[in-house]
Parts: C-alpha cells; sequence; structure tokens
C-alpha cells in the first residue's frame, strides 16, 4: 500500500513540473501531427488499409508517457464513395503507457498489452497502421470510385483522469451506438476532435490531432491483392 502512495505521489509531483522539464520544440522542426502514404488493397475480397503517422509524439508527450501518465493515440478511418457517402468507419485506440518502477513501456489495443524495452520500439509501432481491415464483401464488378480518409490524434491523460477515462476510451466492445447513448451520461465520446477538446481545450487541440487526409480515388478492381 505504501509503495502504491509512493508511486501515485511520484507521478503527480512529477506531472505538475512537466511543463518546465520538457522544452518546446526548436524554430522550425514542424508540430504538426499528420497522415502519410495511405495504402488501401483487397485481401480476400476485403478492404485493408496501411498508412504512417508522423510527429505523433512531441517531446512533451513523450515526457508525459515517461512520467507514467498514459497517452491514447486515436485512429479515424473512412470510407467514401465518389459522392463523398460514407460507406463505413473506424475508431482505433491505443494506450501508450510507462512502468517507472520496472522500466517497461506497455501498448495496449484491444484489450491486449504488449511490453516494450524502449520507446523507439514503441514509436515504430505506434506511427504506422499495417493492413487494417474497413470494408468487407467487396464486388471487382463495381465501377465506382472510393476514397479513404484518414486521420489521427493523440490525448495526454492527468492522473486525475487516467483511471476511469482511460479504461472506458479503450473499451474493446465500444461501438458508435453505445457511445451515442453513454454520451448522455459520461459526457464522452470517440470523435477524436471531442475528446481532445474535453482533455486538452479547444484553443490547444489542434496540435494534438492531425487534419484529414485522403488516399487517391481508386476502384475495386484496380486495387493490388
Amino acid at each position: 500500500m505504501r509503495k502504491l502512495a509512493n508511486k501515485l505521489f511520484f507521478i503527480i509531483f512529477f506531472a505538475g513540473y512537466l511543463p518546465l522539464a520538457i522544452p518546446n520544440l526548436p524554430a522550425g522542426e514542424s508540430a504538426n501531427i499528420g497522415v502519410k502514404n495511405i495504402v488501401p488493397r483487397l485481401q480476400n475480397d476485403t478492404l485493408i488499409v496501411s498508412a504512417e503517422f508522423v510527429n505523433i509524439f512531441s517531446r512533451r508527450i513523450i515526457g508525459t508517457i515517461q512520467s507514467g501518465l498514459p497517452s491514447i493515440i486515436q485512429i479515424e478511418i473512412k470510407l467514401l464513395d465518389s459522392r463523398g457517402r460514407q460507406m463505413a468507419r473506424k475508431f482505433i485506440s491505443t494506450s501508450v503507457e510507462y512502468d517507472i518502477w520496472g522500466e517497461k513501456y506497455y501498448i495496449v489495443r484491444n484489450g491486449k498489452r504488449k511490453s516494450f524495452a524502449d520507446f523507439a520500439a514503441v514509436e515504430e509501432v505506434c506511427t504506422r497502421l499495417r493492413d487494417e481491415k474497413l470494408f468487407f464483401r467487396t464486388d471487382p464488378r463495381d465501377e465506382n470510385n472510393y476514397r479513404v480518409e484518414i486521420r489521427v490524434g493523440i490525448i495526454p491523460i492527468s492522473s486525475r483522469q487516467a483511471e476511469k477515462v482511460t479504461d472506458w476510451i479503450m473499451d474493446p466492445n465500444q461501438t458508435e451506438e453505445t457511445v451515442a447513448s453513454d454520451n448522455r451520461t459520461t459526457g464522452f465520446e470517440l470523435n477524436i476532435n471531442r475528446l481532445i477538446s474535453f482533455f486538452v481545450g479547444k484553443k490547444k487541440g489542434s496540435k494534438y490531432v492531425s487534419k484529414w487526409t485522403s488516399s487517391r480515388p481508386f476502384r475495386w478492381k484496380d486495387l493490388v491483392p
């Protein structure tokens, strides 16, 4: 019990000094989070998507994680037709944590927890989206054009928010339908903009989330298996 109390004291104390400990990015260094290299392809008549993310981990975010407080990476993926109608949408939440006593990093997604010895390995995993299933039962006879849009954000969680909120966001059974109903009582929603506005405020929120980035238009028959 004493060990747990000491750990909580250290986390809260360090977090209070975090803005002083982590310097701002130097002039000329981009702090904008972005999405690039969106690659849709087919796998057994299922649309899968890969992409890369840049500037997710600012030094301030890294310092927050290394203080023992989690950060949540939130990815939104949409499939749109040529008229801009949404055909599919997916949310992906990943928690990045650091055990200051065990000196290990952890990535938690869909209820699965993996450990990493250093932050470089964490960054390698979290800055790439690999073959994410998005849309089933594609029809190669369909001549319509489609495109994939993606945006990504990172949400630093304070010590007061960490336990309850992280568990809620990371619930692998959460769906858009349950969010719509839960939002009336909890005040939370999986939409990145609303999450970031809640945790870091509207004025600062823009630097924690990317703009929507679109793939090139494609037809099912043109995609490489």
